[in-house]
């Protein structure tokens, strides 16, 4: 039995479609499923019951949806998570900074030195952030719910 869930893809350029193959359909006598990918590459296969379907489905997913680049395919997904984690630490560090900087170069005091430090952590935080969903591909192409 094929786990229908097995392949969630978040590039969203493979989405699958299973269709009843009418002609083939027509010579069987009963319904018979062909699996269709949304990136036009799935190669023709025999239609037959759902889960056949489905598993040339999941066969074209695992050759299109290898590791996402050489590099990183060599680097493991624990350091790669570790690098993204620190990554964002110094995005984060360097926002802080700035603020520090700003707030003491500019001689601020009470309400407005809270104000451009929050700033600070805010873009540090959003520019982490960003690093996060620039990076999503390197660190996992694919994720399998199933």
């Amino acid at each position: 039995m094929v786990d229908y869930d097995q392949f969630v893809v978040d590039d969203g350029r493979h989405e699958p479609q299973i269709v009843i193959d009418g002609d083939a359909s027509a010579a069987a006598g009963e319904a018979q499923h062909r699996a269709l990918c949304s990136c036009g590459r799935l190669p023709p296969h025999r239609p037959g019951t759902p889960q056949q379907a489905w598993a040339a489905y999941a066969a074209h997913a695992r050759r299109c949806l290898g590791p996402a680049s050489q590099p990183a395919s060599r680097v493991s997904l624990g350091m790669r998570v570790t690098l993204l984690f620190l990554g964002c630490m110094v995005l984060w560090g360097a926002g802080w900074i700035g603020a520090v900087s700003v707030a003491s170069t500019l001689d601020l005091a009470g309400a407005a030195d809270l104000a451009v430090r929050a700033a600070g952590l805010l873009v540090g935080f959003a520019s982490a952030g960003l690093l996060m969903v620039a990076m999503r591909r390197f660190i996992a192409p694919m994720r399998a719910d199933g």
